[in-house]
């Protein structure tokens, strides 16, 4: 069993803690996990899961964080530019 740990979400798409913080890829770890659970009609806890169960977490995880990475470059590019 293993535990889906912030950093592990971060290394999957190569972002610092700088630029998404555990507090958010916690979250976000957590929210994945229900998300599979209802398409999977699965319980998974995402601090004691399978190989499986945390690959497909991470990879949920990783995509939401992308997504919150690149609304926080734009917010900081359209601020340099005004």
């Amino acid at each position: 069993m293993v535990q889906v740990m912030p950093q592990s979400v971060r290394e999957r798409i190569n972002l610092t803690e700088s630029a998404v913080s555990d507090d958010v890829v916690n979250r976000s770890i957590v929210d994945a996990a229900e998300t599979l659970e209802l398409e999977a009609d699965l319980t998974i806890d995402p601090d004691v899961c399978t190989d499986g169960e945390a690959v497909a977490i991470r990879n949920l995880t990783a995509v939401y964080c992308y997504q919150i990475e690149g609304r926080a470059c734009i917010r900081t590019l359209l601020r340099v530019e005004l």
